[in-house]
């Protein structure tokens, strides 16, 4: 029973899932998403709904219900499109959105420490906040996906939740 054990641990450690596994999920995407937004002190869930691009570094963020806006994330920053101009954005992080949705995990190690579980085909990355400050804004990040990014779960200290769901074309 031991030596069953032990060759169980090693091959679960020769195949476990390696942050290089992420290498044949495309940094090109485009589809509509769904989310849902949990409030702690607040009993009615937030749903909205949209479509994203992301082509060449860029990701283009549409909310279609239940009001229409629009946001694009670059190396540059977070702009949202105000009278048919896009004007820079205070209120979100380009060092996390851009690099969490394009598996850039070289940018985002500096801040989070990852736990991977699963294989290629159904995988699940949590991303834990490593400083103070990034600690005070979240609690954890859960990815989820086999071939693409499914889903993208973030957990605030507070207790806010925010789950987007990603249906890719």
């Amino acid at each position: 029973m031991r030596k069953i054990l032990l060759l169980c641990i090693f091959f679960g450690a020769v195949f476990a899932l390696s942050l290089q596994d992420f290498s044949h999920i495309k940094p090109t995407a485009s589809g509509r998403f769904v989310q849902t937004k949990a409030l702690a002190n607040f009993p009615v869930k937030l749903f909205s709904s949209g479509e994203f691009s992301l082509l060449d570094g860029t990701l283009l963020w549409s909310v279609i219900k239940p009001a229409k806006s629009s946001a694009k994330i670059t190396q540059d920053g977070v702009f949202v499109l105000q009278n048919g101009v896009w004007v820079a954005s205070k209120s979100f992080s380009k060092e996390f959105f851009l690099p969490l949705l394009t598996f850039d995990f070289d940018a985002l190690k500096s801040k989070f420490d990852f736990v991977l579980s699963g294989e290629k085909s159904a995988w699940q990355v949590e991303l834990l906040p490593k400083g103070f400050f990034v600690k005070k804004a979240i609690k954890k990040v859960v990815l989820k996906g086999g071939e693409v990014l499914k889903s993208a779960e973030i957990f605030e200290p507070n207790g806010d939740y925010t789950k987007t769901e990603f249906f890719v074309k």
